[in-house]
């Protein structure tokens, strides 16, 4: 992604992740409760790691709850 893209990519990165969460799909979490990056990765259609899985988890897990 070009640098300015990174917000678009960040904002798709956290909601793939609120999808993972409501999914709420087991195999799609590490024993520790991360999202897998295999998982999130097929969500958002492009190649991450997981630094990318922990900021995005980090957004979504502070972010004021959102009835979406």
């Amino acid at each position: 992604f070009p640098s300015h893209d990174k917000i678009d990519r960040q904002v798709a990165l956290v909601e793939g992740v609120r999808k993972l969460a409501l999914a709420n799909n087991s195999d799609d979490f590490t024993a520790g409760g991360l999202p897998k990056v295999k998982s999130l990765a097929a969500v958002v259609g492009f190649r991450i790691d997981i630094s990318d899985v922990r900021a995005a988890w980090e957004e979504y897990t502070q972010a004021p709850f959102k009835e979406v």
